[in-house]
């Protein structure tokens, strides 16, 4: 290696600046893996020459498109500088037609999209061609049919399409002479015309003119000047001013005046369009009953067909319950008869819906007896409890609200509550304090210390205070008494049961005692 002076070696490795890979970094031994000129110590792609081509930040064997620097921007496994559809991150040209997948509208069809530009592919398109397609709807395209608004399009062949035509299944020659007849139709082709259509060409017609049918008859007169057009022989028989060929009636003047078909000669009723359609002899104008031939049977005023009472001829169903009177056994009830089947017609029927009427005579039909079998007032104070299980049977205003057997007019009277029926909460009912003599608005009434319902409780006697004092056992408070004597319907319920019990051992006990 040349020796330099200092100056000609800024990194002071020994080698000369004119001949050092790496000037500014020391690089005594000048590796160059890649050969490319410049040392590894400062070279960014020591092992790539050229290091990064496409100037991406790559080296060249790190970079999947060393010649692009948007390398495969879409992620599609084609590099940018190949990709034919860059930016397609699915699939590319799927089809390989030429319009990348995002923007193909036909993609799958690898061939021409929609030629057409019908939004229909031209794969799936019947008419790929053509849009619209078939107008005329008759299997052809329209670019392929002689006739694209007609269906069928030229069925004679003439090479005119039918929409057009004027002699449409005339192949050969439409209307050679101009008579407005197409030839195949034209029985005086070439010879003028048939003004009169009667088969017979003007110039060999005898009545031209005459469009009905020249002279049928043979008279020698022409149709439109023969007064009897095809009568050679009758002429007008009747005088009727009409021809007896074309006369209903020949030999009728009046001919058929009622306009039945019959000629007034031969009909029995001239001036009735129905005649006798009861065939009952009289005719409908002066039959009272056209439709019936035994007409009123009954002479009650309705004919046989309209009288629901047909041969009663007194009054009919003269209270229209629909039962005619020689079967009604109501006669004269127009309400409803015997609804109730019991056999009083309504009219007379205290109570015309029940059969049994008033079972229990108290004046209130059973079916609107709110006390069925109660024969004596019902519920007289209507507080919803039959008199015969009401225990205020009365009382209107209150009756026993706390349930406790004890009405409020009573409960008034001793000073007790009629909203509870504890009145003072020593577990004892008010009632049930009233039978045993206990105080109900003293919870303690020997004044012994004990509340009267614990001492029931517990077999004392609620009026010996002498036994109030359990040694070593403090006085507790009986716990609250659900009391309710009866329930809504006045019965008792199964509370009063159970404390009615308990009062009896009581008062068995006491009895004992005494």
């Amino acid at each position: 290696i040349p020796v330099c002076a200092e100056t000609d070696d800024r990194d002071g490795d020994g080698v000369c600046d004119d001949i050092d890979n790496c000037g500014d970094l020391t690089n005594a031994f000048q590796d160059d893996a890649d050969a490319d000129g410049v040392g590894d110590v400062c070279d960014a792609c020591p092992y790539d020459s050229p290091d990064d081509p496409d100037g991406d930040g790559l080296c060249q064997s790190d970079d999947p498109c060393p010649d692009d620097a948007g390398n495969d921007s879409d992620g599609d496994g084609s590099c940018d500088s190949e990709d034919a559809c860059v930016g397609d991150d699915r699939t590319g040209d799927s089809d390989a037609d030429g319009i990348c997948d995002s923007d193909d509208a036909c993609r799958g069809d690898d061939t021409v999209g929609d030629r057409d530009g019908d939004g229909v592919c031209d794969d799936t398109d019947a008419c790929p061609y053509d849009s619209p397609d078939d107008t005329d709807g008759d299997g052809v395209c329209d670019s392929t049919d002689p006739c694209p608004a007609d269906s069928p399009d030229d069925t004679d062949g003439d090479g005119v399409c039918d929409s057009t035509d004027a002699c449409r299944g005339d192949d050969a020659r439409g209307d050679v002479d101009a008579d407005g007849l197409c030839d195949d139709l034209d029985g005086c082709l070439g010879t003028g015309a048939d003004v009169d259509a009667d088969g017979v060409c003007d110039d060999r017609d005898a009545c031209a003119g005459d469009d009905a049918t020249g002279d049928t008859d043979g008279d020698g007169v022409c149709d439109d000047a023969d007064l009897c057009l095809g009568d050679d022989g009758t002429w007008d028989t009747d005088f009727d001013g009409v021809c007896d060929d074309t006369d209903d009636c020949p030999t009728d003047a009046a001919n058929d005046r009622d306009g039945d078909g019959i000629c007034d000669g031969s009909d029995p009723c001239p001036d009735d369009t129905a005649n006798d359609p009861d065939g009952d002899g009289v005719c409908t104008g002066v039959d009272p009953c056209p439709e019936d031939a035994s007409d009123d049977s009954d002479r009650d005023g309705s004919c046989d067909s309209v009288d629901a009472c047909a041969g009663n001829d007194a009054a009919g169903d003269a209270d229209a319950d629909g039962i005619c009177d020689d079967l009604d056994t109501c006669a004269g009830d127009d309400a409803s008869g015997d609804t109730d089947g019991d056999g009083v017609c309504d009219d007379a029927d205290a109570c015309p819906d029940d059969a049994a009427d008033d079972s229990d005579g108290d004046g209130a039909c059973d079916s609107q007896d709110d006390c069925l079998g109660d024969n004596t007032t019902g519920d007289t104070d209507a507080d919803g409890i039959c008199d015969d299980r009401d225990l205020c049977e009365g009382d209107d205003a209150t009756g026993d609200a706390d349930l406790d057997g004890l009405c409020a007019d009573r409960e008034a009277e001793l000073g007790t509550s009629d909203q509870t029926a504890d009145s003072d909460g020593d577990a004892l009912a008010d009632a049930v304090e009233l039978g045993i003599g206990t105080d109900p608005t003293n919870p303690d009434t020997d004044g012994g210390g004990v509340q009267d319902g614990s001492e029931v409780e517990a077999g004392m006697d609620p009026l010996d205070a002498d036994d109030d004092v359990v040694e070593g056992e403090a006085e507790t408070k009986p716990a609250a008494c659900g009391c309710a004597m009866t329930d809504t319907s006045g019965r008792p319920s199964t509370t009063s049961l159970g404390i009615l019990g308990m009062v009896a051992a009581f008062l068995a006990r006491r009895r004992k005692r005494a």
